[in-house]
């Protein structure tokens, strides 16, 4: 089942942890996948939020596929959004990172559009 809600209304139950490795680290959240310049220009704004890579690549007849690598209070994060599945993946490197900078990170997500999940 998929629920939306205000990213304001997610919890700790909402997050998943699933880890992935030296490279990508934890997925915690996914999402249908965001607009780039959208994203990218909101993300500019948000102090203690440093852009270290982005890229997008927008194949013929597709939407396109982007990633962004920053850093945020510290941690550092990979969002990947790929026109299979039109979802976005959210990874924290540091697979310990406390529950409550990633739910504050999908906060600043959720004011540029709709969270959905799966429910688990």
């Amino acid at each position: 089942m998929k629920r939306r809600t205000p990213p304001t209304n997610l919890s700790t139950d909402d997050l998943r942890d699933e880890n992935y490795g030296s490279e990508l680290g934890r997925l915690f959240f996914d999402s249908p996948d965001f607009n780039f310049k959208p994203t990218i220009n909101h993300l500019k704004k948000i102090d203690r939020l440093n852009i270290e890579s982005h890229s997008i690549d927008a194949p013929a007849d597709q939407s396109s596929i982007w990633h962004i690598r920053f850093e945020y209070h510290g941690f550092h994060f990979f969002v990947d959004t790929n026109h299979h599945g039109a979802t976005s993946l959210f990874f924290v490197t540091e697979v310990n990172c406390p529950n409550d900078i990633l739910l504050d990170l999908l906060k600043i997500f959720g004011q540029i559009g709709s969270l959905t999940w799966q429910q688990a």
